[in-house]
């Protein structure tokens, strides 16, 4: 048993004084500020963002980002765009590649910033580096052929007259895709317009079988005189 006993208890942390940042960013947590902080010091804090990130952030006010915003945009007498709105998104990808101020908006305590990930296309069969391509910016636009040139273009068994976008209809449910043909060979010379793809569109490549064939039977003969083999025919 203590007699008037004193204790001393130390806040050690609340999240009233704390702004949440998640998504594509290196260190997603909940990150102490005490006051007015901005976006960039805060991101920076979360160790920056991740190789899938997007070009957008969602910004949630809490109570005093809300409050905060009110009163400026009343002194101010402008109509803030962010006012009175408890989500917006905002482009940071200038704003991390640049410093750019437009972007660098103060945050309050209990505000949350949402990092999105990034859209993607996809190359995929005959080229030479299929895979997945970032869309950096959701509103980031691409074309066939700029795809086909980050892909390292199509190979050489490539099967350039079946050429094929696969969409996906948001009115079909499931994993059903639209085919759009893609005219290649006019579209290199320009006679027609290089189509736009978006987020989520896979650009198809199919091989040619007796390309692939002729390339195949090309290759053994060449690792044959290659490797000195004994096997090869020398015909007259």
């Amino acid at each position: 048993m203590l007699n008037n006993a004193q204790v001393t208890v130390s806040l050690r942390e609340t999240t009233r004084h704390t702004v949440l940042v998640s998504g594509e960013v290196r260190n997603p947590q909940a990150y102490a500020v005490y006051g007015p902080t901005h976006l960039i010091d805060v991101l920076v804090k979360a160790g920056g963002l991740t190789s899938g990130a997007g070009g957008d952030a969602v910004i949630t006010r809490g109570e005093a980002g809300a409050r905060a915003e009110l009163e400026a945009s009343a002194r101010s007498g402008a109509v803030d765009p962010s006012a009175n709105r408890q989500s917006f998104t905002l482009s940071i990808r200038k704003l991390v590649e640049t410093g750019d101020d437009d972007t660098n908006i103060l945050l309050y305590p209990g505000d949350r910033v949402t990092v999105q990930r990034a859209e993607l296309i996809y190359v995929m069969g005959a080229v030479v580096r299929p895979g997945g391509y970032v869309l950096n910016d959701a509103r980031q636009h691409t074309t066939v052929l700029k795809a086909l040139a980050m892909a390292g273009d199509v190979n050489n068994i490539a099967k350039k007259g079946k050429i094929t976008i696969l969409r996906r209809d948001p009115t079909i449910q499931g994993e059903k895709r639209e085919e759009i043909p893609v005219d290649y060979k006019a579209m290199v010379k320009g006679r027609i317009p290089d189509i736009k793809l978006i987020a989520d569109d896979i650009l198809f490549v199919p091989e040619s079988g007796g390309l692939k064939a002729l390339h195949a039977s090309t290759t053994a003969a060449v690792q044959m005189v290659s490797s000195g083999g004994s096997a090869l025919m020398i015909y007259h």
